[in-house]
């Protein structure tokens, strides 16, 4: 965070501060106030395309914050109506090649907020006792290439494993009738290019399939990064900040120290999102024929 090569540490605490202590002795670098107790883990991500730090984290004051890692100073912050203990997960889920902050609330709200303005783009009310406790995966989990929102909820109505349009936050599957308490995961675990989703409730593993899923991969609930290092950083995930996680990368054939393989500039992750091919310069193609080429499309937004 300071820059000088050697890791530090982001922690919360009850006493409502967030805390940037150094990695090598525990000296503090900075401290940022909340109005609640920290409870949730902290997301490391670059929030405005600049290529620096952001911390993103939930306080039992019913708000989500963001701070700059550099020196712990407030962005922005979201309100909701309860606690948020849960870890907010990052990602390009509406295909505009900018990071969207992800998270749930006991207020039984599933929440997506513009990252660099903190301003809502959606929410998803999943009924008056379904409570978002869990952190949610993104992920493609209905083969569109597009990022989707994986969460588990518990108490009914909506209880169950979700699977929600991260583009608009509709609701697409609903999994189970079971409670879902868990963190999802979503990789693809028996080598056939789709992902499939696991779970945990009551003691119980529950892994699901469907045929028509998707094979991209991007924040894992909780986690981050796809090997569960639960570093929570964009940085361990997704190196070159294009959206595409370095094991998606891997399955495009795309260059994970590149955000851009072939050079149109167009980010590889944005022209996976939109069907386009990241491997070849189509930048002045119209790939959906409405009078625009690609290039075009992307600067316009």
């Amino acid at each position: 965070m300071n820059d000088d090569n050697i890791l530090d540490v982001i922690c919360g605490s009850d006493d409502s501060y967030l805390y940037a202590l150094h990695g090598n002795n525990g000296t503090q670098i900075w401290n940022a106030s909340t109005g609640g107790a920290i409870q949730s883990k902290a997301a490391l991500f670059d929030a405005n395309s600049d290529r620096e730090i952001d911390v993103a984290v939930g306080s039992n004051d019913n708000r989500m914050y963001l701070f700059r890692s550099s020196d712990g100073q407030q962005i922005w912050n979201y309100t909701v109506g309860d606690d948020i203990s849960n870890a907010a997960s990052i990602g390009d889920v509406d295909g505009d090649n900018k990071a969207e902050v992800v998270f749930g609330s006991k207020d039984s709200t599933l929440y997506c907020v513009n990252a660099e303005n903190g301003l809502l783009q959606w929410k998803f009310v999943g009924g008056i006792f379904s409570w978002f406790t869990s952190s949610p995966t993104l992920a493609d989990f209905t083969g569109d290439g597009r990022i989707d929102v994986i969460v588990g909820s518990f108490i009914s109505p909506n209880n169950g494993l979700l699977v929600l349009d991260g583009f608009t936050g509709e609701l697409v599957y609903r999994i189970a009738d079971d409670n879902a308490v868990s963190s999802p995961i979503v990789l693809d675990f028996n080598g056939d290019n789709v992902n499939e989703a696991v779970w945990t409730n009551d003691n119980i593993v529950y892994l699901l399939s469907i045929s028509e899923g998707g094979n991209r991969n991007y924040w894992q609930g909780l986690s981050g990064t796809q090997e569960f290092t639960r570093t929570g950083t964009q940085v361990d995930l997704d190196p070159d900040f294009d959206f595409l996680s370095t094991m998606s990368e891997l399955f495009y054939g795309t260059n994970p120290a590149s955000n851009d393989t072939d050079s149109d500039l167009m980010p590889d992750g944005w022209e996976a999102y939109h069907g386009l091919n990241p491997l070849i310069n189509d930048s002045y193609l119209d790939f959906d024929s409405d009078g625009l080429t690609n290039i075009q499309e992307f600067n316009i937004g």
